[in-house]
């Protein structure tokens, strides 16, 4: 049905995104989007569940974001919960503060691997008119989308987890090799096969798109100045090579990242960097059409 508005919401590791959009003929056109740093998946991996602190900042920016879903009129509304939730023992504890905190019933799909995988690569490729290789590095899982659907992976390896496992204090990499053998152990041969020489690779998802304004130098984050940024491995590895120079602080003030930003993006840079050297790929480009697209599509 068209001349509809509707909105998608991706509750993921690192951070809360709404995307507020009106159907008609021609396709989308983007009335509202906002990103929320809340951190749910932290320290998810060691203790597998959700901090108290993370899910009342996260349940905060829930309820601001239906705030703007009422006053936008949205007709329809579609939430899904990534990494973090599908992780944590206590995500019914989630699922009760987000609801008392709303005061109605809210539906959140916790999405899969593969189905969080299939809806980033419909995003990713709703503009392309040829076949991509599409990754989607997010806080606590990476996903791996080929121009082949059945060669989807997800492996539980994400910005926010790399920085815990394999960063210092200021987020710098302890041991490259330690990094690069973790992502060396998730190339399976099918995805090596699946990639093809030529074939354009996109990148989604916080991690991919900031490193594009990072390498910009862009002050503030703009979706036309990001989208179709492309990163050859050498500007990459030049650009990781930097903020490595820098402590946290001073990262945050040369790239024009805030800290919640600027402490995983060295290990996710790492992981993409890695990623594409594994499978042979000369760069990629920087895509802000991600899951949030690929629901609103859906929907």
């Amino acid at each position: 049905m068209t001349n509809q508005i509707k909105a998608a919401i991706d509750i993921g590791s690192n951070s809360i995104r709404l995307l507020i959009a009106r159907v008609n003929k021609n396709g989308l056109e983007e009335l509202y989007r906002d990103v929320q740093t809340t951190r749910l998946g932290e320290g998810i991996q060691h203790y597998e569940k959700l901090t108290q602190r993370s899910i009342n900042d996260s349940v905060h920016v829930l309820k601001e974001y239906y705030q703007i879903i009422h006053q936008y009129q949205v007709n329809e509304t579609k939430i899904v919960a990534t990494s973090a939730i599908r992780e944590a023992s206590n995500n019914q504890e989630f699922f009760n503060e987000v609801n008392r905190a709303i005061a109605q019933p809210i539906n959140i799909e916790v999405v899969d691997g593969i189905r969080e995988a299939a809806l980033n690569y419909k995003g990713a490729t709703m503009e392309l008119t040829e076949d991509a290789f599409v990754f989607d590095l997010g806080g606590g899982s990476l996903e791996i989308i080929p121009q082949d659907p059945n060669s989807m992976a997800s492996f539980p390896i994400g910005a926010v987890k790399a920085t815990e496992s394999y960063c210092d204090e200021e987020g710098r990499i302890r041991n490259h090799e330690d990094l690069r053998k973790a992502v060396q152990k998730i190339i399976t041969t099918e995805i090596l096969s699946a990639y093809q020489e030529n074939i354009q690779v996109v990148g989604v998802g916080g991690t991919a798109t900031y490193l594009a304004k990072a390498y910009k130098k862009l002050p503030v984050y703009k979706k036309e100045d990001i989208h179709g940024t492309y990163l050859s491995r050498t500007d990459l590895n030049n650009l990781l090579k930097g903020m490595e120079k820098y402590d946290l602080e001073q990262r945050v003030d040369e790239f024009f990242l805030t800290p919640n930003r600027a402490d995983i993006i060295i290990a996710g840079g790492y992981i993409i960097n890695y990623l594409l050297q594994e499978i042979g790929a000369k760069g990629y480009w920087a895509s802000d059409n991600d899951m949030l697209m690929g629901l609103i599509l859906e929907i």
